[in-house]
Parts: C-alpha cells; structure tokens; sequence
C-alpha cells in the first residue's frame, strides 16, 4: 500500500504535466517557421513554402518549379514556474521550475507549375517540448503531503484501534517518521505532422487546396519519488515509473486564397479534428499505475481540435506590406484531456483564440526585415490548467530579417519573447482531506525567449 502510495505521487507528477495534444493557442503548438516568428502573421502570406502550414491555397503564387524550405525554431529557456502559499513549510514559498530548451524542426516542400501546385509538409502540430522539474511543482506538493500522511499515518495503525500517532511525533501524520520527501519528473511529448495535397488556381480571384494530415504522436514519462527519514527512524522508500503513450490519426485540410488585387490577399484555412487514441506501454510500476487506470495496452483519447485560420495582407507600397492574422481552436468539440488524466477536459474549458498583426519592410531588394505582435487567449481557467505546462494567455512579440542570398536562396532570422499573463487560483485539496488548515493560493508564471532560422532554395 505504501509503494503504491508513492507511486501515485510520481504519476500526478507526471500526468498533470504534459499536455500533448491541447491546441489551445499557439503556446502549445510546435508547428511555427522562422518566417510566423518574425511577424506572427502567414495565413495571407504567398511568398515562402512554409505557407503549406498556414495558407496552403496561396502555394500557387510562388514561382514555378520546385521550392524546398527548412526551419529551426529554438525555444531558448521554457521558464514555467508554480508559486504556492498555504501552510508555513519547507515546501512553502519554493518556486518550482522547469527550464529545459527545445529545438523544433519544419521542413515544406512546393511543387508549383502553372495554376496548380503539390505540397508537402513535416512539423510539430502536437507537443514538441521536453520538462525536465528536478524538484517538482505544486502537484508534487500536493500529493506528496497526502502520500507522506497515509505512509506516516499506516506505520502506527494498530489492527483493533487503527490510525495511532506515537508520543514520539506529536504533531500528526505529517511529523511522523517520514518528515520530507524528493522526486524528479523528466516528460516528453512529440506529434509528428505529415501533410500533402494540392492547390489550384480557380480563376484569376480565388484558389483551393486540400491536403490530407497524417500524425504520429509519442509521449515520454520517467521519474521517481522518495520518501526521507532525516532522523533515519525508518528506511527511505523510493519507486520508478516509467511508460510511453502512443496514437495516431488522420485529419483534412481545406484551403482558399482569395486576392482580389495584385496588393490585397485574403486567405482562409479549416483543419478538422484529429482523433487520437494514446495506447500505454508500461514500463516500470504496472502495479501502481494500474490504480489510474494506466493498463498496458488500454487507450485513452486526446484529440488534436480542429482548427480556422483567416488572415489578410495588403502591399501598402513596394517597400511595406501588412497582414493580420486570426486562428480560432474549437477545443469544446473535441475529446481533449485523456492523456493527461483531465478526460473531459472539453467540458471544463473555453475555445482558443489568437490574432496576431504585423509589417514587413524591403529596404533592398535583398533584404526584408519583419515585426509582429500576437494576443492569444488560451480558454483555460487556472482550476483546469496543467501544473506541468501551465495554460495562460499570453503577449508575443517578434523581429525577422530576410536575406536574399541569391535568385534561388532565401535565410531567414527571428527572434522574439512570448510573455505569458500570470494567473492563480485557491486550491483546497488538502484542506479537504484534513491534513492542512488553510486554502493553497497557486499562481503560474511562465516566458519562452525563442530563436528561428530558416533556409530556403528554389530549383527552377
């Protein structure tokens, strides 16, 4: 009982930290070209190949032949941190951080001749990152109170009386033999997007797209607690847990272009649902993990929201280009939060939404340089949001530079910072099982510095 105890307190750890396939908003995709982190507006754009990502219809307007293009996004430091106050503690007034840097790959390819084009694409619509919490967070605190009271609470708990506090620790379960405790939590999660399809030009006004979007999605968990005697009363207990998440699915893509002038694109994009059924592979701790229900071999659904994009671009001068960007997450249509043991999450959150506005300026013919801001409302409530990767909505801001090496050979810089909006909320889980006297006031923090670079070549 008391390993399983532990166990538990690891698994919360884990599982109320990743969020692998929650679209809520651009913090939580991984799908973003150096080009989107400069200006945080593509869904009119026409002039790079990662347009497949964000205007597939407007693929038909770049230039015949074949154009690949590869990016890096690198995420410099994902500082996410948990702020806690209740109890007076050694745990209380701790922040508890991840910083753990991700680097994130996209690669698009376009195929374009005349009034039609093929596409393909590979990036990250889900997950993307890696947590790396060497002390915990607040669902550390949380449940290993609780596991640290039950363990204390069993060592003294006679057959015929029960629960007895020895004179020894007078003051409760939690001063028992087992006076703190540690855990480490590393969590990785990565949705690889495969998408294809084809544009066509309609008229001289509109064109179509449809592409087809395959994802393969893995989630990662390895970690353990301990239990610690500082006095050594008892020896320390400690246990592993470590097992995968595997899904896959399908989902369309639609695509218009629509630009009524040689200075004006509108664009628009619908991404339905992906249904993701996460199949366990348990590989330490089966017997703990069989208490949530985590079974080798069972599923659990997580689906990838579907998605619209609409954006709008006007060339002011030959020099100044504007667009706007609007992205909209119907999170309450999908079945969203299995992976995570939040199933049901759909039900508990609002839709996500984003817009994002932003100028390119040429001030050569080889070089561009970019800027653009992006609001995003994510729909979570503090109540419902990941310990692990806390839902906030946030403030971006991001620079780009386009070097025009040669006809065929474009790079591409950004960098920027995402300012997340801190939020709190009162937990009152361990008032409510009798082992602390007042609400737990939670706050999240969270910032990503990010860099971009991208490479593309034109074989004409």
């Amino acid at each position: 009982m008391r390993r399983s105890l532990i166990g538990l307190c690891v698994l919360a750890l884990v599982l109320a930290g990743a969020a692998p396939a929650f679209a809520g908003g651009t913090i939580n995709k991984s799908n973003l070209s150096p080009e989107y982190m400069g200006s945080f507006t593509r869904n009119a754009s026409t002039d790079h190949a990662d347009v497949v990502a964000y205007n597939p219809a407007g693929t038909v307007r770049l230039d015949d032949g074949l154009t690949m293009n590869l990016g890096l996004q690198y995420l410099i430091e994902k500082d996410y941190t948990n702020k806690f106050t209740g109890q007076a503690d050694a745990y209380t007034g701790t922040d508890y951080n991840s910083d753990e840097p991700s680097i994130i790959p996209g690669f698009y390819t376009v195929y374009k001749q005349d009034r039609w084009a093929g596409f393909f694409g590979v990036n990250v619509p889900v997950g993307g990152g890696k947590v790396k919490y060497p002390d915990g967070n607040f669902t550390t605190y949380e449940v290993g109170q609780k596991v640290r009271a039950a363990t204390n609470v069993g060592i003294f708990t006679d057959p015929v009386l029960g629960p007895i506090i020895a004179p020894l620790y007078p003051g409760g379960p939690l001063t028992g033999p087992y006076d703190t405790f540690t855990h480490k939590i590393e969590a990785e999660s990565v949705g690889m997007g495969y998408t294809f399809g084809g544009a066509y030009q309609i008229n001289d006004m509109i064109s179509a797209s449809f592409g087809l979007r395959y994802i393969d999605a893995t989630t990662e968990f390895d970690g353990g607690a301990t239990l610690i005697s500082t006095a050594g009363v008892v020896p320390d207990r400690d246990v592993p847990i470590e097992f995968e998440a595997d899904a896959d699915g399908w989902g369309g893509i639609l695509g218009l272009d629509i630009f009524p002038s040689d200075k004006m694109t509108i664009g628009l994009r619908y991404e339905t649902r992906t249904e993701l059924k996460y199949k366990y592979d348990v590989k330490q701790g089966a017997p703990v993990l069989a208490n949530l229900n985590i079974v080798d071999g069972e599923k659990v659904r997580d689906d990838l929201p579907a998605t619209f994009g609409a954006g709008f671009g006007y060339q002011f001068t030959d020099r100044l280009r504007g667009e706007a960007n609007f992205t909209y997450y119907f999170n309450k249509d999908a079945n969203i939060g299995g992976s995570t043991l939040r199933e049901g999450l759909e039900d508990n959150v609002d839709d996500g939404w984003e817009f994002g506005i932003g100028a390119t300026y040429a001030f050569t013919e080889t070089i561009k340089a970019s800027a653009g801001y992006l609001y995003t409302s994510i729909g979570v409530d503090p109540d419902w949001s990941s310990k692990f990767l806390p839902d906030l909505d946030s403030h971006a801001l991001g620079i780009g530079l386009q070097w025009t090496v040669m006809e065929n050979l474009d790079l591409t810089f950004a960098a920027g910072n995402v300012f997340y909006v801190s939020d709190s909320y009162n937990d009152t889980s361990l008032v409510d099982a009798g082992i602390e006297a007042t609400p737990t006031k939670v706050e999240y923090e969270k910032n990503i510095p990010y860099l971009g670079f991208g490479i593309q070549y034109k074989f004409f």
